[in-house]
């Protein structure tokens, strides 16, 4: 019986009989005995011949029913012994030629994915409007808010994308409603596309801001976006003031506005 191991240190693959002493490299002889061979036919691929034992064991206990299955077992341990050695890398930056994504060049934030077998780079990307609050007395959408940013969705398919803000309205009477898309395209699947309708409690305190209140409400909107097609898009919260469905110019606030754009995969949607 011949009992194979591999060291966990020079990841050399020993075999007990063969091997005596045990040489710094065991790849690098050929033993030819009366009962068997063992030669070194290259870096990645190991042979052995003229067998007459009827049991492999390795160090695991692992039986092998032929030489053939024995010679087969070696050289997978081999090549990954290979593959790991050739994939090693002493820094990051070393990683360029490992691909992860596809093709797609990625940026800083993207986060690793196991998907359908593979590992993937996916898009996660973040922004942040941190200035004094946006503040809309037009009652409708306003033509050039700041609460707005490209991003390079790299990848067709699925994305979820995360607004968090806090906002107030100057009004008992009138609603604040926002409403987030991409490209213009509405991304909550109902008919107004709002995400937040939401009726002001009290007009009366003012914390000299601007916003004609002291109301503050923090809101969380979680959203999908199917994107068919790659490339730069607008994602944007618009938000206004309206009574009912009539505009309404009640000071409508937004400020602290955080966008968080995730790929997601093998999302289950259910309708």
């Amino acid at each position: 019986m011949i009992r194979v191991w591999k060291s966990e240190d020079s990841k050399n693959i020993f075999i007990s009989g063969v091997t005596n002493p045990i040489p710094v490299d065991d790849f690098s002889f050929v033993r030819d005995g009366d009962l068997f061979s063992f030669d070194r036919i290259s870096a990645t691929g190991l042979e052995v011949n003229r067998v007459s034992y009827t049991s492999f064991t390795d160090d695991q206990s692992n039986s092998f029913a032929s030489a053939a299955d024995f010679e087969s077992y070696l050289n997978t341990l081999n090549q990954r012994t290979v593959i790991l050695e050739d994939s090693h890398r002493d820094t990051v930056s070393d990683h360029s030629d490992v691909n992860l994504n596809d093709g797609v060049a990625p940026v800083n934030g993207w986060v690793p994915k196991w998907v359908d077998g593979s590992l993937k780079l996916c898009m996660k990307e973040q922004a942040f409007y941190n200035g004094s609050p946006v503040i809309n007395q037009t009652g409708n959408p306003l033509a050039n808010t700041p609460v707005n940013w490209n991003f390079n969705f790299q990848r067709i398919g699925t994305y979820k994308i995360t607004f968090s803000y806090a906002g107030s309205i100057d009004s008992t009477g009138a609603d604040i409603v926002t409403v987030p898309s991409v490209d213009n395209q509405n991304l909550i699947n109902i008919t107004s596309g709002e995400s937040e309708r939401r009726e002001g409690k009290d007009s009366a305190g003012n914390d000299a801001d601007g916003r004609g209140t002291d109301q503050k409400d923090p809101i969380s909107v979680v959203c999908i976006y199917q994107a068919t097609s790659a490339g730069t898009k607008n994602v944007k919260l618009d938000h206004y003031a309206r009574a009912t469905n009539t505009p309404n110019t009640a000071e409508c606030s937004l400020w602290n506005v955080i966008v968080e754009i995730e790929e997601v995969f093998n999302l289950q949607i259910t309708s």
